[in-house]
């Protein structure tokens, strides 16, 4: 599978995360991409796993045999990557071993390491080795531990585009923990990394606000109904409407965002000569004359395109005589 750019600088890119809220429907599976695809999501994304190779059996029963029920097989991986390709978005999962990593890697063009698994560097390196785009959640991690996952993605990688997500790890998460600085705090820590957001708390503002940090890769938990089950991440995932609704606004957020200098567009400055002021002479003054406030008026004149520039006028001696009623330049 050829590698491609997908983090494009002016646009941003949206995973839907299905994760496991097909809870083994294969059917609610191909629901969640078609769906995923009419709303304008870039990509849906999926967790796969061999549970006996992911999950201890003997500390939590009740959850094994909750990720055994979820766990899709591999032929049921391929046929939802085809049938994403119909549905024209991009189809990927999460690997949770080695093994299913070297399978993902025929079937998929990107891989995600979940926060749960960023200390995992086996893995890390046998997806690094795959060559391609790597996104990598930050959850659970501080500064300092961020900064050695950073060191070994750049000196591992494969011609990899890297992404950095920050991601904090409650589900779900509550407004006071969320810390969107983080990603400007990324920004400037990690330069040679693409910075994203992967969410976990309720509703899609977040992501918006991501985005308008600067966030260039946003990750929303995605599902078709919300009350669908008691499994957790229904509650903290968008709905088919809610993520059409975050798509137009990350679209958006493009267009108000704009880019990394203050200069007026042409659009703005054919408004300048109607906004700008002139010094305008009082009466008739004449060479030398110390200009007092009486001596002049600042007026806006929007059917006169006048110069203008940055200077103070009273106090100021004419260079020459200026008549009543017209501009005094210096």
């Amino acid at each position: 599978m050829k590698n491609k750019i997908f983090f494009k600088k002016e646009n941003f890119f949206l995973i839907a995360e299905a994760g496991n809220n097909h809870e083994g429907s294969i059917k609610k599976a191909k629901k969640l991409i078609s769906e995923a695809a009419k709303a304008g999501a870039d990509a849906i994304k999926f967790q796969a796993f061999d549970v006996e190779e992911f999950y201890r059996k003997n500390s939590n029963k009740d959850r094994f045999d909750q990720l055994r029920k979820f766990q899709l097989n591999r032929k049921q991986y391929l046929q939802l990557s085809k049938f994403a390709k119909k549905n024209k978005i991009v189809f990927f999962a999460t690997p949770f071993d080695l093994d299913i990593a070297k399978y993902l890697n025929k079937i998929q063009p990107i891989f995600k390491i979940a926060s749960g698994d960023n200390n995992f560097f086996d893995l890390i390196k046998k997806v690094l080795g795959f060559g391609k785009p790597l996104i990598v959640s930050t959850g659970l991690l501080n500064f300092g531990q961020i900064t050695k996952l950073n060191k070994f993605l750049i000196k591992n990688k494969k011609n990899n585009e890297i992404v950095l997500m920050h991601c904090v790890s409650i589900y779900p998460t509550p407004l006071k923990y969320i810390n969107l600085e983080s990603i400007l705090f990324l920004k400037e820590k990690f330069k040679k990394v693409i910075v994203g957001y992967s969410d976990h708390s309720k509703g899609i503002k977040a992501c918006i606000y991501a985005a308008v940090l600067g966030a260039r890769v946003i990750e929303k938990h995605f599902t078709l109904n919300k009350n669908q089950s008691s499994f957790r991440d229904h509650k903290i995932s968008a709905n088919p409407k809610e993520l059409k609704m975050l798509v137009n606004s990350l679209h958006e957020v493009v267009k108000i965002r704009g880019y990394f200098e203050k200069k007026p567009s042409k659009e703005e400055m054919k408004n300048a000569y109607l906004m700008r002021r002139s010094a305008v002479a009082n009466k008739n003054l004449i060479k030398n004359h110390k200009l007092k406030e009486n001596d002049i008026s600042f007026l806006r004149d929007p059917k006169k395109k006048r110069k203008y520039g940055f200077t103070t006028f009273i106090g100021k001696k004419l260079k020459k005589s200026v008549n009543k009623s017209k501009d005094i330049i210096f």
